[in-house]
């Protein structure tokens, strides 16, 4: 027993003996840090714009007779106005636009015109009379969820006609085209487009992240 003693005692200072004069590495615990940033993001989200409308008036006693279509999806629209002139014929003007080719109208002419005849047989005289056609009217849509914002004016007074149809595009421009059309001078159109374009800001948040080191003593 007092041998087991005497070795135990000897094995232990052997081990203190070894401990002093080799330095064994030790490792500290180094915590890891997480650093939230706050940043504030501003995006801006549109929704898809996407309607169908159609509208038509039919008076024959003001012989006021037109309509119109329009269906939108997205950056696209296209769409035709129609309207019977006071000497009979139609005219119909298709257009269509969108944020790469713009504002674009094709205008076509159908019919014969028509004029009053006035015919003399002894003492009778058969005369046609059209009714001064003479109209105004507005309308106009303001939905910002959709981003659905246009509107259109138009009044007629007999041979002349005059307007304007303004739609706000998805960038945030505003585009307006103003129109004439009377029997000597025809359909003309004018373009206009205002604003400045807005798109969506995107940004990255970088996220610091602190990696333990390891030190040896």
């Amino acid at each position: 027993m007092a041998t087991f003693k005497i070795a135990l005692v000897v094995a232990t200072l052997v081990a203190i003996s070894i401990a002093q004069h080799h330095h064994l590495p030790s490792f500290a615990p180094v915590a890891v840090e997480h650093h939230h940033h706050e940043v504030e993001v501003e995006e801006h989200h549109h929704a898809h714009p996407k309607y169908e409308f159609k509208y038509g008036v039919k008076d024959e006693h003001t012989h006021d007779i037109k309509e119109q279509q329009e269906k939108r999806d997205g950056h696209k629209v296209e769409g035709y106005y129609k309207l019977v002139e006071p000497d009979g014929t139609t005219r119909t003007v298709h257009y269509t636009a969108d944020k790469h080719t713009g504002f674009h109208a094709h205008v076509e002419r159908h019919g014969h015109a028509v004029h009053p005849i006035v015919l003399f047989l002894a003492s009778v005289v058969a005369e046609h009379h059209y009714a001064h056609p003479k109209y105004e009217f507005k309308y106009g849509v303001h939905d910002s969820h959709t981003h659905d914002i246009k509107e259109q004016a138009e009044k007629r007074d007999g041979d002349k006609v005059e307007g304007y149809y303004k739609l706000v595009e998805p960038d945030g421009t505003t585009r307006t085209v103003h129109y004439t059309a009377d029997k000597h001078t025809g359909f003309h159109a004018q373009v206009v487009k205002s604003g400045h374009a807005v798109h969506p800001v995107h940004q990255q948040v970088h996220q610091a992240v602190h990696i333990p080191i390891q030190y040896h003593h």
